[in-house]
């Protein structure tokens, strides 16, 4: 795949709360829309007081801007709907689409993945999303893009949908043949052709956590601390990760003398374990013995720029991980920093925040007889998270009683 998609979108899921009344209009203006009626949608809008409250609207405008090739107003309305609305991702989306004609593609990226923080299963962000990472040479994003991609898609049979699908699956067919040849060499200790079998699995297909685990290990017992320490950073910022690896980081970082960053992960390797067992009360000492070292302004500011470096060059998995690293050397209090590291953990891994945000608003569509929306956030939830959940499960349930009112009513209601 190498073309992102840069139709401008309208999704109607942000119109839930929207007064009926008001739907009913924006509903004949979409329609006007839809045939090509751009003036006529124009007219219509723009004379509306009442409709120019909705952030729905004017990415709807701007839409018909962008039709009249207007690129200048089409931008001024998205932004006005992000004002109304900050949480309106048809504007992100078509800002985005702009922004990479124009090839600002590092400014499209942040436009796609506020898009993506809001609906992380929406297809064409995770499509455009892989492609430009793809372009900039993202490889391990662009792949969990494209498997999102193919996730969030899977009733789709289009070409494009086809054409991704069968280009992974030859390529995690390669990785298999060569998971195969690890296997047959499992027992024989001979860690240099181990690890060259790893390394051409990720230079085949980079979204594999378990490889990048074993390289670091691999390197770590040969001692080769340097690598060692490249392939653990790649799973704790990329993939969830566990103690171990938090831990094996930490070591590696004392060994190289560098204290600040080695109090950053045992602080991290300590928040993660139990507080009653003893390796966590021997690593919160380690990391306590530091404290007063490295708790400098100094040392913040230092990973504070090392993070807008980042973030500058959508690189979020690195940019998150030095905010941390800035708040927890910080001896003051940094509340602009620690809400920078909330909206990048969405950015990073946003369906964990929709699922709690949709899973709070059930029971109020329900109890507001909202029902056909408490369906669709059922079926969002249950997309989005892992089978057998707590939430999939709530989730079922209250979409099962939905239904179940809602066929009543229409039996009652054709008697």
């Amino acid at each position: 795949m190498n073309n992102v998609n840069l139709s401008t979108t309208i999704s109607p899921q942000s119109l839930h709360d929207t007064e009926e009344g008001m739907r009913a209009k924006i509903s004949k203006a979409v329609e006007y829309y839809n045939a090509e009626n751009i003036q006529e949608t124009l007219n219509l809008l723009l004379n509306d007081k009442e409709l120019l409250k909705s952030s729905y609207v004017h990415v709807l405008i701007g839409n018909c801007y962008r039709k009249q090739n207007k690129i200048d107003s089409a931008m001024s309305s998205w932004n006005k709907a992000i004002e109304i609305n900050e949480k309106e991702y048809n504007a992100y989306i078509n800002i985005a689409n702009v922004q990479f004609v124009k090839g600002d593609t590092a400014l499209a990226i942040e436009n796609w993945t506020k898009a993506y923080s809001i609906q992380p299963e929406n297809p064409v962000v995770c499509l455009n999303l892989a492609v430009a990472y793809n372009q900039k040479g993202c490889r391990i994003k662009s792949t969990k893009f494209f498997e999102r991609y193919l996730r969030y898609n899977r009733n789709s049979m289009t070409r494009e949908y086809l054409s991704v699908k069968e280009s992974l699956v030859k390529l995690r067919t390669k990785v298999d043949y060569y998971f195969k040849k690890l296997t047959e060499l499992k027992n024989t200790g001979n860690l240099k052709l181990m690890a060259t079998i790893n390394l051409k699995m990720i230079s085949i297909y980079p979204d594999l956590p378990t490889v990048y685990h074993n390289l670091g290990q691999i390197f770590m017992f040969m001692r080769d601390y340097e690598k060692a320490l490249e392939f653990f950073l790649v799973v704790f910022k990329n993939f969830p990760y566990s103690p171990l690896v938090v831990w094996n980081i930490a070591l590696i970082y004392e060994k190289k003398g560098k204290k600040d960053l080695a109090y950053c992960f045992f602080k991290r390797c300590s928040d993660m374990m139990p507080n009653t067992s003893q390796k966590a009360r021997v690593i919160t000492e380690k990391a306590n013995a530091l404290t007063f070292k490295v708790k400098t302004k100094e040392n913040s500011e230092l990973h504070l720029k090392a993070a807008k470096d980042f973030e500058a060059k959508n690189l979020y998995e690195d940019a998150l991980m030095e905010y941390e690293n800035a708040y927890m050397l910080s001896p003051d209090e940094l509340a602009d920093v620690e809400h920078k590291i909330q909206i990048l953990r969405t950015y990073v891994q946003p369906e964990p925040f929709v699922i709690a945000e949709l899973y709070s608003k059930i029971n109020t569509a329900m109890n507001n007889n909202r029902l056909k929306q408490c369906i669709e956030m059922c079926d969002r939830i249950i997309l989005l998270s892992e089978p057998n959940s707590k939430e999939s499960t709530y989730a079922l349930k209250c979409k099962t009683e939905c239904k179940r009112i809602l066929s009543t009513r229409g039996r009652i209601d054709n008697t």
